[in-house]
This record gives C-alpha cells, sequence and structure tokens, in this order.
C-alpha cells in the first residue's frame, strides 16, 4: 500500500528523526480498535480518508491503476515525483525509503493534478473496457472503487499545498 502523509513543516526534521513515529504516522488509521470506536465514528473517518481530507491518504490496492491512468495525463517528471521523488530518508518500510516531499514539490504535483478534468478522466479510462485492457483481472466494482482514489489524491494534495506543507510517502 502507497500511503501519503501530510506534515506541517515546521516538524518535519522532528518527525524524521524518529522512525518509530514515522511508521507509526503511516499506518496511522485515524482511530483505534483499542479504544472500542463507535461504528458510524470509524466510517466517517474513512470517509474522509478517502476523500483526502484526514491527514494520511493511502492508494490501497489501487496504486498501479491509479500510475497508469496518471500516466496518461501527467508529465513524466510530476508522475515520478509523486509516486518515487521526494527526499529519501534513512527510514526502510517494506524494503523501500520513505521519502519526504517538500512544499514546494507538493504544489507542484497539486498544480498538475488541478489541471486534470475528473469527468474526463473517468469518461475515458475508468470502465471496465479501457482498464481491463491493461489490467485483466479487473473486476467492475474494482473500477468503480478506482474512481474514487482520484478526488481523494487530488484533495489530498490541494490541502497539502494550501497549508505548505510537507508530504512522507512511504510503502506499506
Amino acid at each position: 500500500m502507497l500511503t501519503f502523509s501530510r506534515v506541517p513543516t515546521e516538524h518535519i526534521e522532528e518527525l524524521m528523526a524518529d522512525s518509530e513515529l514515522v511508521t507509526a504516522l503511516l499506518e496511522d488509521m485515524g482511530f483505534s480498535l483499542e479504544d472500542e470506536p463507535d461504528e458510524n465514528e470509524i466510517l466517517a473517518v474513512l470517509e474522509r480518508r478517502w476523500q483526502g481530507e484526514e491527514q494520511n491518504y493511502t492508494l490501497e490496492h489501487y496504486a498501479e491503476a491509479a500510475k497508469l491512468i496518471l500516466l496518461d495525463n501527467l508529465p513524466i517528471e510530476v508522475m515520478e515525483l509523486l509516486f518515487n521523488g521526494g527526499k529519501a530518508s534513512g527510514i526502510k518500510l517494506n524494503h523501500s525509503a520513505v521519502c519526504v516531499l517538500s512544499p514546494a514539490e507538493v504544489h507542484k504535483i497539486h498544480l498538475h493534478l488541478g489541471k486534470i478534468d475528473l469527468a474526463e478522466l473517468q469518461y475515458h479510462w475508468l470502465n471496465i473496457e479501457k482498464l481491463g485492457e491493461s489490467l485483466p483481472e479487473a473486476t467492475a466494482e474494482e473500477v468503480d472503487t478506482c474512481w474514487a482514489v482520484f478526488p481523494g489524491i487530488f484533495r489530498f494534495f490541494q490541502l497539502a499545498s494550501e497549508q505548505s506543507e510537507c508530504v512522507v510517502r512511504g510503502r506499506l
């Protein structure tokens, strides 16, 4: 799972000095099952998370599909920045370095994502026939769920850009 976390710029050095804290941040679901939260609370947090409104945003099973679709809609350097760029830290998760995107890099990603017309994207890409060419195992339900990724990630980077935040990216 590819996870992004928004972090205020003034706290990034402190955060990145503590690998356990970084791991906990990237793994944070927004609620603790130990606290026995109400089912409606959990659903509300998950809904805000999927909409890009929470501190973390996870592409879950749709990172590869998102790469494929965005590759057709973003310059390659922005794709590289989004999925592989940023400053690599000494922290590794699943044999992959946790990276930090600077506020300038976050803003660049936001500007390019903001140019994409979501309705046009959905019309051209998010149907079983088109996506099935590249992801033959995809079901119609997965294509519908995949569609929900785009408004969320667009909103996530919009909020991070507006707040001049860094984004920590890791693969869980």
